[in-house]
């Protein structure tokens, strides 16, 4: 009987190992802390000149991480830039023809209206209107040529610039930029590697701001709601650190190994997210940490 006790005793301690009671009566929950990873990726494909950042080490959003070789890029950029050159040259030619055959076009008419009246009076004969009339036509035939060409050439500058803005996005890409304040957690490549767009190049994560993950049974799952308030106690840490709820889960599972012992594994709980200020960067990311809810 007494071993029965003792036994029954034992397992009651490994139950409640993941909600102990706290000194001031208030569960404590064995959490951990997480936080949003970001992949850094390239968007260009070429190799990785040069890194500017490694792992550990402090970053600020937009600030240059990697540099893609971008001798490709640049001279396409180069060759667009003289055909655009090449297209304006063309297009200006085209606008100072046509001023030039207006001028003549509207000469021609002139002196034609004058040579219909001059033939009433036998200064001129009607060969030389006919001349004349054949003359305008001929200019403002060229006038509709000139004016299908200069569309054309529009046309033309209107894609090479739209080329351009493409392959001035595509040298952008090739400067690997941090997206958020943060810390490099990984460093995936290494300089003179090649990569292809979508490569994971850095793994960086904001610390300014973490979320702390526990898991409550369901008895206790009434008494949390989104918002409450909860105090994270860290080895190390000298003063509880403040957080709210941020999220419960609506499916229950099956106790994670990492946070208690194999008998208490079988026990359905819901996971809790609790976000937390920590611009002093005090936790760490897998950091075990106790929670406790404020009532």
């Amino acid at each position: 009987m007494e071993c029965s006790m003792k036994y029954f005793y034992i397992v009651s301690l490994a139950l409640l190992w993941g909600c102990q009671s706290s000194p001031e009566g208030a569960y404590v929950y064995q959490g951990r802390v997480d936080a949003d990873i970001i992949r850094v990726s390239a968007k260009s494909a070429g190799t990785l000149d040069s890194l500017f950042t490694d792992e550990g080490l402090k970053v600020k959003k937009g600030e240059l991480l990697a540099v893609i070789n971008d001798e490709r890029v640049l001279a396409r950029q180069r060759a667009q830039q003289a055909q655009w050159d090449e297209a304006r040259a063309n297009l200006k030619a085209s606008q100072a023809q046509k001023v030039q055959l207006q001028k003549q076009r509207d000469f021609t008419r002139s002196t034609l209206e004058k040579t219909r009246r001059m033939i009433e009076g036998g200064a001129a004969t009607r060969q030389q209107a006919d001349e004349l009339a054949t003359r305008l036509e001929v200019y403002q035939a060229q006038i509709v040529a000139a004016d299908a060409r200069i569309e054309a050439l529009k046309s033309r500058e209107k894609q090479l610039a739209a080329a351009m803005a493409l392959t001035e996005l595509d040298l952008r890409d090739t400067r690997v930029t941090s997206p958020v304040n943060g810390v490099v957690l990984t460093r995936l490549h290494s300089a003179d590697e090649m990569v292809a767009p979508g490569v994971p190049l850095f793994e960086v994560t904001d610390l300014s701001r973490v979320d702390v993950l526990c898991y409550v049974p369901l008895k206790d799952l009434p008494d949390i709601q989104i918002g409450r308030k909860a105090n994270i106690r860290a080895d190390g840490v000298e003063n509880p650190l403040p957080g709210r709820v941020t999220f419960i889960a609506d499916q229950s599972e099956f106790t994670p190994k990492t946070i208690l012992t194999r008998e208490t594994r079988t026990t359905l709980v819901y996971r809790v997210k609790i976000r937390v200020d920590n611009r002093k960067e005090l936790l760490k990311i897998g950091m075990p940490v106790d929670v406790t809810f404020e009532e």
